[in-house]
């Protein structure tokens, strides 16, 4: 029954990839991809000589060279191959699903040996993690595209905190995160359903159906495609020894498409007011004079004042973001957009940052702190009494370098409504969904968000913000 349902999914797949009149062209795979399952086909009869042409319009023709790629290993893998991996790491098939396990901080990745050379392609998956005793830190799976050599290729995955990543090799990490997000809290799932999205014009992560992530590429290269397990790690209590612990995956019902037109959502970043329309304006602020609407942070070694009609906040401790809290407008009913120039005085710390805290309940015990600098963006979460990692995105991922020290960046911050964003001269750089629709309060905040590597300060200077309302445009 299973291969029967592979059959009749082939021929389905094989009707989808033929070109429509409707849909935009996409652009074929650089390597045929080859699969051996074959659907049975039937001789189709001669016409008879007697018999009138036919006088409706004969259908497309199906572009040839491209059939899809399938396993959902019921049988043998035997072009699967191992193509990354050390002693700790295995391969092999049990109740028709192909196992890899890894442990500790290496790897293991495979691969069909039929398919080299491949780009512009959609890879799907059903990942699951095995529960153990000594489940440790980290673990991750998923899948990989554009395998050149062990130093280049990227990776689509999840972790079994719920974490998922789209990522890249480096010098020092196998597949180290550009971008990732938490989904689920840990323990809430161990199974989904992943399908990558590997172009020369972007990457995408789908989790469950749902869009997730996305990633600018311009230097894409075609290559192997695969699995990989990442493993995990523990410590001895009594020697404070680290351990290599074991990451037990399970995969199913793998298949390799061409791109269709609708995954070419990963050619941009995603736009936000595709999802949110922009309301009245609600607050102003020039900073042209000193105003009872803001409240400043004044702990040790931070300071926040007014100073040549701009807000100036510096520290010169590491791990430090003084604020500034809007007091006079608070209870949106919905989502609100943030937006304020900024400029990273000279002689700053060179990982200075500047963003947005939006609060939630109105009483700033659970909030989002979102910023940029020289790394990226990071969004973190504070609630129940602490921090929450949440998630970030690496750069460059555009050409051309980003916060110069001296310039002046106009920065846009979305919080609500069901969405968190972050722009910088108005182009998407972040944005994910979040469960709230309401924020009660906001805060400008800036300085030194990781430990320094040496002596410095952060000085940053705001100006022209501005508070507008939000909504969702389905609502």
């Amino acid at each position: 029954m299973k291969r029967a349902l592979i059959i009749i999914l082939v021929i389905m797949l094989l009707a989808a990839c033929a070109p429509s009149k409707e849909s935009a062209e996409v652009p074929p795979v650089e390597e045929a991809i080859s699969t051996d399952a074959v659907a049975a086909t039937e001789a189709i009869p001669e016409m008879p000589a007697d018999t009138p042409a036919p006088t409706t319009e004969p259908s497309p023709t199906e572009e040839p060279g491209f059939q899809p790629y399938l396993a959902d290993f019921s049988e043998a893998a035997d072009d699967w191959e191992v193509i990354l991996t050390e002693d700790t790491n295995t391969m092999f098939q049990e109740d028709e699903q192909l196992i890899l396990e890894a442990s500790g901080i290496s790897s293991v990745v495979v691969s069909p040996n039929s398919i080299v050379k491949a780009s512009e392609i959609t890879i799907e998956v059903d990942v699951s993690f095995a529960n153990t005793e000594t489940d440790g830190e980290g673990g991750s799976a998923g899948i990989v595209c554009g395998y050149a050599s062990q130093s280049k290729f990227y990776g689509f995955d999840v972790d079994k905190e719920g974490v998922v990543s789209i990522a890249f090799t480096d010098k020092r990490h196998t597949l180290a995160p550009l971008l990732n997000i938490r989904l689920r809290k840990p323990d809430e799932q161990k199974s989904y359903h992943l399908k990558a999205i590997c172009s020369s014009t972007g990457l995408g992560l789908i989790v469950d159906g749902e869009k997730v992530l996305q990633y600018a590429v311009t230097d894409f290269q075609p290559g192997r495609i695969g699995l990989f397990s990442k493993g995990s790690v523990g410590w001895n209590a009594s020697t404070s020894e680290i351990l290599d612990l074991p990451n037990t995956v399970t995969f199913d019902n793998f298949s390799v498409m061409a791109m269709q037109a609708e995954d070419e959502w990963v050619k941009e970043p995603i736009d936000p007011f595709d999802y949110l329309s922009v309301k009245e304006a609600i607050f102003t602020e020039d900073f042209a004079s000193s105003s009872s609407s803001w409240s400043f942070s004044n702990e040790s070694r931070q300071m926040v004042k007014l100073d040549n009609e701009k807000l100036v906040i510096s520290t010169d401790s590491d791990e430090t973001l003084p604020w500034a809290k809007l007091n006079s407008n608070t209870g949106f009913t919905s989502g609100v957009m943030m937006e304020t120039d900024f400029t990273i005085l000279p002689g700053s710390y060179d990982y200075s940052a500047a963003g947005f805290v939006c609060d939630v309940y109105g009483d700033w015990t659970n909030y989002y702190d979102f910023y940029i600098n020289s790394t990226g963006v990071s969004v973190f979460k504070y609630s129940g009494g602490g921090w929450k990692g949440y998630a970030s995105v690496d750069y460059p991922i555009y050409t051309g370098e980003i916060l110069e020290t001296g310039k002046t960046y106009h920065l846009t911050g979305i919080c609500g409504g069901g969405y968190l964003g972050m722009l910088v001269d108005d182009v998407p750089l972040l944005v994910m969904a979040i469960p709230e629709q309401q924020i009660q309060s906001v805060a400008l905040r800036g300085g030194i968000p990781h430990p320094a590597v040496g002596e410095g300060e952060a000085i940053i200077e705001f100006d022209n913000f501005k508070l507008t309302g939000l909504e969702p445009i389905n609502n």
